[in-house]
C-alpha cells in the first residue's frame, strides 16, 4: 500500500525579499566560486550555486549574462534541473524549492521532515523529481514528488540498508540501476531487475547506462590518478586509465565531482585534485584530449564540444571548447570577499574597513565629497592573514591583527603605503579591544591578558590568566576613563565547562576590584566608563552595573529561547543586537530595555562589528555587503567590490553609484529580458549615494520607476562608401575600403515608444553631422528614427558604435561596425598628428567678490607644461588662450569653432579651464562654466543660460570637433558662501561631468567643485588640483615607459590631490575623473 505524505506550509515567510517585476542584477560570480552547476539547453540557461554565498544564479549559457541571483537564505544540499518543463529544484533546510527557468521566480515550496538528497529522473520524454527522505519510522525511503497534488509518493524501492546520511543518489538512463552514496563512504548499488543491494567502500565517481560504475584511486606518493570502469554485480573490469598528476596534498581522495559524463554518453571529463582536465573515451578509457589548468576544479558540466568548469576559486565559472586552455565565455566578475567589517566615524565621514578572502585589509571612504576605495600595500601579502581589525576613528587609523605570532599592522585610512609594523601578536588570542584616547590595545587568549601601548609600541601590561576563554562577543573591554579592564575566564574538565567568570581589574595598581561567576557572554563600557553593560547569557538578561563596584543598577530580560552567545552594541550605546545560529535577531533599546524589533535572517548567524550608523549595520552576504536597518529590517543599500578594485552600490529602487569600470556590470532584468544599468545611466546614476543613504541625505528619486521601464529601443547601421555606390548592410561586421569618406545611416526601432536621440561614435568619440553652428543642436532625426552621418576615416581601423535613446532616457544596446581604411598608394598623403590646446583662465570677474588668485597662473603654467609635453609627439602645436575680461561666452565659443574647422580626426584636442563652475538651481541642475561677465553665480539661472557655457553645449562642442583624442580639464572652483553645502553641488557637478564624458566618449579631469582657499596656498603658487596636474605632466605620473598618458595623469592626481590638500588645509580634497574613448599620450618624460 502506497503511503502519502501531505505537504504543509508551502509558503513560508523569510527575510528574502519577494522578487520584483524588475531585478537589479550585478554581474558577479559566486563568492569563492561555483560549487554546483546545471544546464537547461532548451532555454540557453546555465544555473550555478555557490556554497559560500548561499545563492543560486541563472545565466545566459551563450553570452554569460546573469539574469537573476536568488538568495536562498540557507545552505543548499542538492540541486536538480527539469529541462522538460523548465524548472530548477533546490534542496534547502529539508524543503524542495522550485524555480521557473524563464521568470526565475519561486513557483513551489515542498517541505518534508528530513530530506537527504534528490534526483530528477528523465525517461521516455517525461520526468519526475525523486527524493530520499526519512519515513514515519525514521528509515530512509525513496519518494516521488507529485507537484500537481502537492504530495510525496512512496516507491517500491526497499528502504535504504546503509548507516550513513545519504549525500547523493541517481538512476541511470536505462532504468536498470540505482546508485546511493553516503557520508560514511558507503556506495550502494541497487538492481531493479533483481532487487539486490551491493555495497562498496571504493571511491565511486559515476554510474553508467549499463550499470557499470566509474571508480577513482589516487596515489599522492606515486603522483598517479587511476580511473576504472567496473561492474559490481558481474565483477568485471572493462578498462582502467592511469594519469600522471600532481595532487595538492597527501589526504586528497577521489570525489564524484572529479568526473563528469558528456551529455552524449560517449566520453567523460576527469579532473583529479588540482591537476589538468582530461577527456576519456567512455567505452575504452582512451585519452581523447587535455586542457591544462593547474587549479582546483569544481562544478564540471560536459556538453558535446563544450566543457563548463569552476577552475580556481578566484576566477569566474567558465566555458571552454575542447582542448583549448582559454575560456570562450566567463560567467560574472570576481568579487572581493568581505569579512571582519568595522567602521570609522569622524568629521570626514565614514570609512568602512574589512578584509578580503585572504585576510588582506582594505577600506572604503564615503562622505559628502567623495566615495573612495583603498587597498593597502603589504610586503609578502600572500603569506599573512589578518583575522581581526580594530578601528581608531579619532586618528583615522585602524589595526590589522595577524593570525600568527607576527607583527600587528597600523594603517592610515586612505593611504595605501602607510602600513607600519608594531609589536608581534601572541598566539591563540581570541578577543581584542582598543581604547583610542589612551592609544591602548588589549588582547585576551593563549593564557594571557595583554595591553600594548601603541604610542610607544611597547607592552605596558601582561597578566597570566586561564588558557580558556568563554565563547561570546566582547570578552575583554578597556575603560575609557580609568586604568581598568574587564576580562573573562573559563575552566573545564574535558568537554564540560566547570566554571566561568568575569573580572574587573586595575592594570596600573594590579588590583582586582570585583569578580562575578555567572555565564556572561559580553561586556561593554558605557556612559564614558562609569557603567558596564553585561550580557548574562545564563540568566537571559542584560545587567547595567556600576563599573568600579560591580553593583547592579538595573536589568532587563532577553527572550531568545536559548543561552545568548552573540551580542553587539551600537556606536552610541543606544541599541543592543542579539543573534546566533538558527536564532532570530533581536534589537533592544538600552535606555528602556524594550525589544524594538525581531526578525529571522540567515545573514546574522554570526554578527560582525559592522555598525556604520546607530541603526544601520554592514553585513557580508550573498557575495556583497548589505546595509540593513536593524529597526525595520530593511535593506537600504547593497555594495559589490570586485577583485580589480572596481565597485558598484545600489538601492532597492535602482539608484546607483560606482567606479566607471563597474557601470556595465549591473542590469535591470525581468526574467530573461534585461536592460543594462548603463542604458538608464542619466536617470539612476547618483554620486555620493552611500553617504546620502547612510547619513539620511536627500535623494533625487528617479523620474522613472524601474518597474515601469519600457522596453529598450534597438538600433542598426548601414555603411555606404564615399567614392562609389556600395552599400554594406548591418549584418556585416567588418568593412575594408580604400575610400577615406563614407556615409553611415543609423536606424532605430522605438519598440512602442519614441526615439529622442541617436548617437554615433567613431573610435569611442561622439560624432555629429555638421559644424556650421557649433552650439546649435543637430536637426531632429529623419522620421524620428533614422539619421545619416558623413564620416571621415582615419587610416587603419575605425570602430563605429551606434546607440538610440527613447523618451525615458533608456539607451539601446550598441550596434557595432568596423571599417578598415587602407588608402590606395596613389591616394596616400601622410598627415601628421596636430595638437590643439585651448586654455581659459579667469582671475578677475566683473563682480569682484568672485575674483580668484591663481586661475591665470594655473592656466599659464599648464599651457607651458602641456605645450612642452606634446611638441615631441605631434607635428604641430596650436594654442588658443582666453583670459580674464576676454573670457566671455562669445570669445570662448569662437575659439571652439575655430578648432572645429581646422582639426582632423587623427589630432589631439585638450581644453583647460580655471575659473568658477556652477550647477544651476532649477530642476535641470545644469552645470555651467562661468565666464568673466556673469555677475551672480546663484539665484539667476536666466543669466547663466545667456552668458555661461553649459554642459549640454560642451557636449555639442566636443562632438563637433573632429579630433578623436579629447581631454577636458576643469579646475572649476565654487564660491564658499553661496550655499550651505558645497558638497551637494559637487555631487551634481560630478554627475554632469560623468554624463558628459560618457555621452561624448572623451576624457574629463575635474577638481570636483572645490572651494578656493587663497591664503592657504601661497606657498604653492597654484591651486591644489593644478599643482598636482603640473607634477604629473613633469613626469611624476609616468609608469616607466617614458610616455605620460591621460590615464596615468588621472591615477596620479586622484592619489596626489588629497595628500596636498590635507597637508595645506587640514582636510583632503578629492578630484573626479571619467574617461571614455582612447587613452593617449600628452607628453614624454625627459
Amino acid at each position: 500500500m502506497r503511503q502519502f505524505i501531505k505537504i504543509l506550509g508551502l509558503l513560508l515567510l523569510t527575510f528574502s525579499a519577494v522578487a520584483q517585476d524588475k531585478d537589479i542584477v550585478v554581474q558577479s560570480m559566486h563568492a569563492e566560486g561555483s560549487t554546483f552547476a546545471l544546464l537547461d539547453n532548451k532555454r540557453n540557461l546555465l544555473v550555478t550555486y555557490g556554497y559560500k554565498d548561499q545563492t543560486l544564479k541563472f545565466w545566459n549559457r551563450d553570452t554569460g549574462f546573469l539574469y537573476h541571483t536568488e538568495d536562498l537564505g540557507g545552505y543548499g544540499n542538492d540541486f536538480e534541473i527539469n529541462t522538460i518543463h523548465g524548472k530548477t529544484y533546490a534542496l534547502v533546510s529539508n524543503t524542495v524549492l522550485v524555480y521557473d527557468n524563464t521568470s526565475f521566480k519561486e513557483i513551489g515550496r515542498y517541505p518534508l521532515g528530513r530530506i537527504h538528497a534528490m534526483h530528477f529522473h528523465q525517461t521516455g520524454g517525461e520526468g519526475y523529481l525523486m527524493v530520499y527522505a526519512d519515513d514515519v519510522n525514521g528509515a530512509k525511503a525513496l519518494y516521488i514528488l507529485n507537484e500537481e497534488s502537492q504530495e510525496f509518493v512512496s516507491t517500491q524501492v526497499p528502504v535504504f540498508p546503509g548507516e550513513g546520511e545519504i549525500s547523493h543518489f541517481e538512476i541511470n538512463s536505462t532504468n536498470s540501476h540505482l546508485w546511493i552514496a553516503t557520508n560514511f563512504m558507503e556506495n550502494y548499488f541497487y538492481s531493479f531487475a533483481t532487487g539486490e543491494f551491493i555495497n562498496t567502500k571504493d571511491y565511486v565517481l559515476g554510474l553508467m547506462d549499463d550499470g557499470d560504475a566509474m571508480v577513482g584511486v589516487y596515489s599522492y606518493n606515486e603522483k598517479k590518478a587511476s580511473f576504472y570502469r567496473y561492474n559490481y554485480f558481474t565483477k568485471e573490469e572493462q578498462w582502467v586509465q592511469t594519469l600522471q598528476v600532481d595532487l595538492p596534498y597527501a589526504t586528497v581522495t577521489p570525489y564524484r565531482g572529479d568526473l563528469k559524463m558528456n551529455s552524449d554518453g560517449k566520453s567523460m571529463w576527469v579532473a583529479p585534485g588540482s591537476s589538468l582536465l582530461v577527456e576519456l573515451d567512455a567505452n575504452s578509457g582512451y585519452i581523447m584530449g587535455k586542457i591544462y589548468r593547474e587549479e582546483e576544479k569544481r562544478a564540471m558540466l560536459s556538453d558535446g564540444d563544450l566543457l563548463y568548469v569552476q577552475s580556481g576559486v578566484e576566477k569566474p565559472y567558465a566555458k571552454f571548447k575542447r582542448y583549448e586552455a582559454q575560456p570562450i565565455t566567463e560567467f560574472g566578475f570576481n568579487l572581493l570577499e568581505a569579512s571582519n567589517i568595522g567602521a570609522l566615524q569622524n568629521n570626514d565621514g565614514t570609512e568602512l574597513v574589512a578584509t578580503d578572502y585572504y585576510g588582506h585589509p582594505y577600506s572604503f571612504l564615503f562622505n559628502q565629497a567623495t566615495t573612495r576605495f583603498t587597498k593597502y600595500a603589504f610586503e609578502n601579502p600572500n603569506t599573512v592573514q589578518y583575522n581581526k581589525l580594530l578601528v581608531d576613528s579619532q586618528n583615522k587609523r585602524f589595526y590589522a591583527i595577524p593570525n600568527a605570532n607576527l607583527p600587528i599592522r597600523m594603517l592610515e585610512t586612505g593611504k595605501p603605503n602607510s602600513v607600519k609594523s608594531l609589536l608581534k601578536n601572541v598566539g591563540n588570542v581570541q578577543y581584542y579591544d582598543f581604547e583610542p584616547e589612551k592609544q591602548l590595545m588589549a588582547s585576551l587568549g593563549g593564557g594571557a591578558l595583554r595591553i600594548v601601548d601603541i604610542a610607544s609600541n611597547s607592552e605596558s601590561f601582561i597578566k597570566l590568566v586561564s588558557s580558556e576563554v568563554p565563547y561570546g562577543s566582547q570578552m575583554v573591554d578597556l575603560s575609557p576613563s580609568g586604568n581598568f579592564i574587564l576580562y573573562s575566564e573559563q575552566t573545564s574538565a574535558g568537554d564540560v565547562t566547570t566554571g566561568q567568570s568575569i573580572t574587573y581589574f586595575d592594570y596600573v595598581t594590579k588590583q582586582e576590584l570585583w569578580t562575578k561567576t555567572e555565564r556572561y557572554s559580553g561586556a561593554f563600557h558605557i556612559n564614558n566608563g562609569a557603567e558596564l553593560l553585561l550580557i548574562n547569557g545564563g540568566a537571559q538578561q542584560v545587567e547595567i552595573v556600576e563599573a568600579r563596584t560591580g553593583t547592579i543598577k538595573r536589568t532587563f530580560p532577553i527572550d531568545q529561547g536559548k543561552e545568548i552567545k552573540m551580542g553587539a552594541l551600537s556606536p552610541n550605546a543606544e541599541y543592543l543586537v542579539f543573534t546566533g545560529y538558527q536564532l532570530p535577531t533581536s534589537v533592544y533599546e538600552v535606555k528602556t530595555g524594550k525589544r524594538v524589533n525581531q526578525f529571522k535572517s540567515a545573514m546574522f548567524d554570526y554578527f560582525e562589528e559592522g555598525f556604520v550608523t546607530e541603526t544601520i549595520v554592514a553585513v557580508p552576504a550573498s557575495g556583497a555587503i548589505k546595509f540593513i536597518d536593524i529597526l525595520n529590517n530593511k535593506e537600504v543599500l547593497r555594495m559589490y567590490i570586485f577583485q580589480d578594485d572596481e565597485w558598484i552600490a545600489h538601492t532597492p529602487d535602482g539608484l546607483f553609484d560606482g567606479s566607471q569600470g563597474a557601470w556595465n556590470r549591473v542590469a535591470f532584468a525581468n526574467g530573461n529580458q534585461s536592460i543594462p544599468l548603463e542604458s538608464v545611466f542619466d536617470n539612476f546614476y547618483t554620486p555620493r549615494l552611500l553617504h546620502k543613504v547612510l547619513k539620511g541625505g536627500k535623494l533625487d528619486i528617479p523620474k522613472r520607476d524601474i518597474k515601469n521601464l519600457k522596453k529598450a529601443p534597438t538600433v542598426s547601421m548601414t555603411y555606404k562608401e564615399g567614392s562609389r555606390n556600395l552599400t554594406v548592410e548591418d549584418d556585416a561586421q567588418t568593412v575594408t575600403t580604400q575610400s577615406g569618406t563614407g556615409e553611415i545611416t543609423v536606424t532605430a526601432n522605438a519598440n512602442g515608444d519614441r526615439i529622442t536621440e541617436l548617437r554615433l561614435y567613431q573610435n569611442g568619440k561622439l560624432l555629429r553631422n555638421n559644424t556650421r553652428n557649433l552650439v546649435v543642436e543637430d536637426d531632429v532625426p529623419v522620421n524620428g528614427n533614422s539619421k545619416v552621418y558623413s564620416v571621415k576615416l582615419v587610416e587603419g581601423l575605425n570602430q563605429f558604435v551606434a546607440i538610440a535613446v527613447n523618451s525615458q532616457n533608456t539607451e539601446s544596446r550598441p550596434d557595432r561596425l568596423e571599417v578598415v581604411y587602407q588608402p590606395a598608394k596613389s591616394d596616400y598623403q601622410p598627415k601628421g598628428m596636430q595638437a590643439h590646446i585651448m586654455v581659459v583662465g579667469i582671475d578677475t570677474y566683473k563682480n569682484p567678490k568672485y575674483n580668484l588668485n591663481y586661475a591665470v597662473a594655473d592656466a599659464n603654467s599648464f599651457m607651458q607644461s602641456i605645450r612642452d609635453g606634446v611638441k615631441d609627439i605631434t607635428s604641430k602645436v596650436n594654442v588658443y588662450e582666453v583670459k580674464n575680461d576676454q573670457a566671455i561666452r562669445d570669445n570662448i565659443i569662437s575659439k571652439f569653432t575655430e578648432i572645429a574647422s581646422t582639426s582632423n580626426p587623427q589630432d589631439i584636442f585638450i581644453f583647460y579651464y580655471a575659473g568658477h563652475g556652477v550647477v544651476s538651481q532649477d530642476a535641470a541642475k545644469e552645470f555651467y562654466l562661468v565666464p568673466h561677465d556673469v555677475t551672480q553665480l546663484y539665484g539667476d539661472d536666466g543669466a547663466l543660460k545667456q552668458k555661461g557655457v553649459s554642459a549640454k553645449e560642451l557636449k555639442q562642442i566636443s562632438s563637433g570637433i573632429p579630433a578623436q583624442k579629447q581631454l577636458f580639464i576643469l579646475d572649476a572652483c565654487q564660491s564658499a558662501g553661496a550655499l550651505n553645502s558645497v558638497a551637494l553641488r559637487g555631487a551634481a557637478e560630478e554627475k554632469a561631468i560623468a554624463q558628459l564624458a560618457r555621452s561624448t566618449g572623451t576624457h574629463w579631469l575635474t577638481a570636483s567643485g572645490s572651494e578656493q582657499y587663497a591664503t592657504e596656498f601661497d606657498e604653492l603658487g597654484h591651486g591644489v588640483f593644478t599643482y598636482a596636474l603640473l607634477e604629473a605632466l613633469s613626469g611624476k605620473a609616468d609608469s616607466g615607459d617614458k610616455r605620460i598618458t591621460v590615464n596615468e595623469i588621472k591615477a596620479y592626481i586622484e592619489s596626489r590631490v588629497p595628500e596636498i590638500s590635507e597637508k595645506y588645509k587640514g582636510s583632503p580634497q578629492y578630484p573626479s575623473s571619467f574617461g571614455f574613448g582612447q587613452d593617449f599620450p600628452v607628453g614624454v618624460k625627459q
